[in-house]
């Protein structure tokens, strides 16, 4: 069974923030968010959409006929859009914020039939995303500013809102495999109607 190794990163950002997954080639569109969600810590507060070429991806039943020539998720597959290595897919979660992240087909992996890895899984990555609703780019930045002042008001502010000093390095690969192991059950047991 082919698995695809992508890598994916948040635009727009320095030092890079990204996530290398394994997935199965049919993972659609609408898991592959919820996978993206999980690893980068978002919390699917958000509208967000998919952009492959000059095709648009979303979940339909969100968007309420605001875009009409908007494909479904859920009959998409990734490997149906990513078929060659250094193929790229736009993904962009909470329309507001904008945080637009490029996912690359690294490489075509074959599972052996008698693998038991767990799918999917993160397999590296590097700093913590922004956190929700810090308010896009320049929100994020003025976050960066405030953590580099520990005694100033601002930073008091932040660590109020947040609930915890955000640590920006942070990448809790353990972490983020333990909510995709949840996430593949959910799939699992969906699919299979158990």
């Amino acid at each position: 069974m082919p698995l695809l190794q992508l890598h994916i990163s948040i635009n727009h950002i320095r030092p890079e923030i990204w996530r290398r997954i394994i997935v199965y080639d049919k993972t659609t569109l609408y898991q592959l968010h919820h996978i993206l969600q999980i690893v980068f810590g978002w919390q699917n507060y958000h509208l967000y959409y998919f952009k492959f070429s000059n095709l648009d991806f979303g979940d339909q039943r969100l968007w309420e006929n605001e875009n009409s020539s908007m494909l479904d998720v859920r009959d998409w597959p990734a490997g149906k859009l990513l078929k060659e290595e250094g193929e790229r897919l736009y993904y962009e979660y909470d329309i507001g914020d904008s945080w637009g992240h490029t996912v690359i087909l690294e490489k075509i992996i074959l599972l052996s039939p008698d693998s038991t890895s767990p799918i999917p899984i993160c397999t590296g990555g590097a700093r913590n995303a922004p956190p929700e609703d810090v308010g896009s780019i320049p929100g994020y930045q003025q976050l960066l500013q405030a953590l580099k002042k520990p005694r100033s008001q601002e930073f008091r502010e932040y660590k109020e809102w947040l609930g915890k000093v955000y640590d920006t390095e942070e990448c809790d690969i353990i972490r983020i495999n333990e909510g995709l192991l949840n996430l593949s059950e959910y799939i699992r047991k969906y699919e299979t109607g158990l």
